[in-house]
């Protein structure tokens, strides 16, 4: 059987949508810059107390996980406080079940930050600020929006008891 060749399409070409538009809402320029910040992680010494914090209690769950323990001890060391830890598992327990694959956390050991670290930790920093508007612009297109209310009122819970355990602590 010979099969004739048929010309490769591009199907995100505006010609071959229905409304002829790009299937990308954002500019050339933007998309590269958005490409471009993507290809440089931040670096875990650039984060503040919350990014920091965030950053490295979800790399303690994710190695307590690996190893099939539980975390609240070490969690609760790193916290120095139960509800503190609480409230973490129940903001990372949130952000894992509207997460839409799984979250891809780095070692401990790493010096950079994973774009599911950066999303965590720059949600925890938002939710601290109170910057409703900044939280939902940095899950927009990646969270469905209904789900957004749920998961600021967990890390703005989570990141208001972080700062009252590390005051409390003398931090």
């Amino acid at each position: 059987m010979i099969r004739k060749k048929v010309p490769m399409t591009n199907p995100a070409s505006p010609s071959n949508r229905p409304s002829g538009r790009p299937c990308h809402p954002l500019p050339q320029t933007a998309r590269q810059a958005v490409i471009d910040a993507l290809r440089e992680s931040p670096r875990r010494s650039a984060l503040g107390f919350t990014g920091q914090a965030t950053l490295a209690a979800f790399r303690l769950l994710a190695v307590s996980g690996r190893a099939g323990r539980d975390p609240m001890v070490e969690l609760a060391r790193h916290f120095g406080c139960l509800e503190t830890t609480r409230a973490f598992l129940a903001f990372a327990d949130r952000a894992g079940t509207c997460w839409p694959e799984r979250v891809l956390v780095l070692r401990p050991c790493c010096i950079g930050l994973s774009p599911d670290e950066q999303t965590l930790v720059g949600m925890a920093e938002l939710a601290l600020a109170g910057d409703r508007e900044g939280f939902g612009d940095l899950l927009c297109g990646f969270i469905r929006a209904d789900r957004h209310d749920g998961l600021y009122t967990h890390a703005a819970h989570m990141a208001a008891l972080l700062h009252q355990s590390a005051a409390a602590r003398g931090l």
